[in-house]
């Protein structure tokens, strides 16, 4: 290796340690969508007007949406006021065998009110699978950051930073975060050891 290749490939290596150093994620504080649609505070007309919403964005019909015992109970909402405008956005969650991987990880999607319609902050026809969610202090573009976190392993998931620019929240950041203690296979550690993804997932 040339000196000038070591160099470059050096710099990019101590860049990434350093991101990773930096980046903080609580994953004490993962939380996933709890209340069914009939518990969360919502008028009739925005009710409907979310259920269409999910309907489209899952492609699939509202009757199948939600199980006949308990309205909205295959699907989890979380109200949170992520633009500090005092209208909630609506993180939503798929739930149930039907719609969630065997490693637990579920369709997550995000809304926003949009005069009387709810619209998704995902780009168009986009929405993965995931475990729950980490509301940042950061913002961008008016909205506070998420992470979204994936099982992998028992000992490894992928955590996803998500940014919102061109009036939509996109995958900006990627990270691998590992409990697993180098040289002991069976040792769990207390806390992740982050590192940046190679790519984005």
């Amino acid at each position: 290796m040339n000196a000038c290749l070591f160099i470059v490939v050096l710099i990019t290596a101590t860049t990434a340690l350093f991101a990773a150093e930096r980046f903080a994620w609580d994953w004490h504080k993962v939380e996933s969508p709890r209340e069914t649609l009939s518990q969360v505070p919502l008028s009739e007309g925005e009710r409907i007007a979310l259920t269409a919403a999910l309907s489209a964005e899952f492609n699939t019909p509202i009757s199948n949406l939600f199980s006949a015992a308990d309205e909205g109970a295959d699907i989890g909402i979380k109200l949170l006021d992520l633009n500090g405008d005092h209208t909630p956005e609506i993180i939503a969650q798929a739930r149930g065998e039907f719609w969630c991987g065997a490693t637990g990880n579920c369709p997550l999607l995000v809304f926003r009110k949009s005069g009387k319609i709810y619209e998704s902050m995902l780009p168009t026809g986009e929405y993965y699978e995931y475990q729950g969610f980490t509301v940042m202090q950061q913002r961008s573009g008016g909205y506070r950051n998420l992470i979204f976190n994936q099982h992998e392993s028992s000992t490894r998931q992928a955590v996803l930073v998500y940014k919102y620019r061109d009036g939509k929240y996109r995958p900006a950041d990627c990270y691998e975060a590992s409990w697993a203690v180098i040289g002991d296979e069976d040792a769990i550690a207390k806390e992740p050891r982050m590192t940046p993804c190679r790519e984005l997932h």
